[in-house]
């Protein structure tokens, strides 16, 4: 690719960012209100905290990630809260929280959306080991371009938005928004990445050992001899040179997609957007199941979530409810131990309602509403229940460890160092250890 490509691309590119950021900002800005009144949160300003609890509605990113991503981008860039005005919180939320949107949704798609040639190259050199040497050739020039097209034009851009000097100490928090996790996860993501990209450097070392004389093998010989370098340097001094923060940042999103592609097919557009309607209307995330008023909202709710779906036959339509559900939570039980206990609940209340003068038709479809919004209802609460009993072992395995752990659940992609801690020249062993994490957020933080 030319490099008059390379800067359309690359212009392209930002230029989608910036007018998604203006959408972002303007839907925030108009959903403020000055006048609303917030539950408190011990250590953070009111005005932090309904903007969050905003973006967690409108976008499905879980409100304590922001909270956090609030709290590290004051304390990098130097604010001090303690001078601060009230006025000065409305505006650093609402600006500060489009760009956490734009960082942990618009970026990482946009970002994957370009990753497909470099993905597959990945799965074909450390996942199937079924590519050939130029292969490999193909590869150190495709994460140079792309880290060069697209990581750097993005990291020069919010450089220059947050007045950055030195954005080299903001590299973990870009490893966490391309993973969707908490901050404090930062550094363990962005010392896996360095390990990988060791290791691979290792397994490309022998590249000068073919016949190859062409342009493009220089080149990638030549890069991959910068990257040694760099890590080298970075193994003595912690500095992070352009194309290393770069090569790092591509590791992250390239691992994050391979174990996506480990779990198996995603959903199609329209069954993600059939599922992000349903969570939606039925306020899934927020939904209180703790008193009368809220079970009875959320029935109310699932009525309409109802309607969403396209089958007829309501028993259908529940099993299909259900497995939407299952599809974004990481439940102990099965979807079969649920569509059991709702088929059950309408024999019961079927039974009960013999002698019913209501149409057929209606009875039924009232029966099985009845038995969805009961085993829904208890669905939600095994998943605090269970939520509450992993929380509880990590601590205290944790303590037994003589360590700290933070109270907030993790995200439901995990850290790239764990399961990668004794990286070597065999990285594709890395890349077969796939570790399910604990949920926190519905991503689509996969989405936006």
């Amino acid at each position: 690719m030319s490099g008059h490509e390379d800067r359309l691309s690359s212009e392209n590119f930002l230029h989608t960012l910036k007018e998604k950021y203006v959408q972002i900002y303007n839907k925030l800005s108009s959903d403020y209100d000055p006048e609303e009144s917030v539950h408190s949160m011990e250590g953070y300003d009111p005005h932090l905290v309904q903007v969050a609890g905003k973006i967690e509605k409108m976008f499905g990113i879980n409100h304590k990630i922001i909270l956090k991503d609030f709290k590290y981008k004051m304390k990098n860039l130097g604010i001090i809260s303690d001078e601060l005005i009230p006025t000065f919180y409305v505006r650093f939320s609402i600006e500060e929280g489009a760009w956490s949107v734009i960082e942990r949704v618009t970026l990482r798609e946009m970002l994957t959306k370009n990753l497909s040639k470099l993905l597959l190259l990945e799965k074909q050199i450390w996942v199937e080991k079924s590519a050939n040497p130029e292969d490999a050739i193909f590869y150190l020039l495709e994460m140079k371009e792309f880290g060069a097209t697209y990581i750097r034009s993005f990291v020069e851009y919010w450089r220059l938005e947050h007045i950055a000097s030195d954005v080299n100490k903001f590299i973990p928090y870009f490893a966490v928004v391309l993973v969707n996790t908490y901050i404090n996860r930062g550094h363990e993501i962005v010392e896996g990445a360095i390990r990988i990209l060791n290791s691979k450097a290792k397994d490309f070392i022998g590249m000068n050992q073919g016949s190859y004389t062409t342009n493009w093998f220089t080149s990638a010989l030549e890069y991959i001899d910068r990257l040694n370098n760099d890590l080298e340097e970075y193994s003595q001094t912690e500095k992070v040179s352009t194309e290393l923060f770069e090569a790092i940042l591509v590791q992250v999103l390239l691992q994050t997609e391979i174990r996506k592609l480990r779990r198996g097919p995603t959903q199609t557009q329209d069954e993600f957007q059939k599922r992000k309607s349903i969570l939606d209307t039925i306020e899934w995330k927020t939904v209180d199941v703790s008193t009368k008023e809220g079970i009875d909202n959320f029935k109310n709710r699932t009525l309409s979530a109802l309607l969403v779906l396209d089958n007829e036959n309501p028993m259908q339509q529940v099993f299909e409810m259900i497995d939407i559900l299952f599809k974004g939570e990481n439940i102990q039980r099965t979807p079969h131990f649920y569509k059991e206990k709702i088929r059950n609940e309408v024999g019961l209340q079927k039974g009960l309602n013999a002698t019913s003068i209501l149409p057929k038709a209606i009875l039924d479809a009232s029966i099985v509403k009845n038995a969805l919004d009961k085993v829904l209802i208890q669905l939600k609460k095994d998943l605090i229940e269970e939520e509450k009993e992993s929380r509880q072992k990590a601590l205290e395995e944790e303590n037994e460890k003589g360590g700290d752990i933070e109270s907030e659940p993790e995200s439901p992609e995990q850290e790239l160092s764990e399961g990668q801690k004794n990286a070597s020249s065999e990285s594709h062993e890395m890349i077969e250890k796939n570790v399910e994490g604990n949920r926190t957020m519905d991503l689509q933080a996969e989405n936006s």
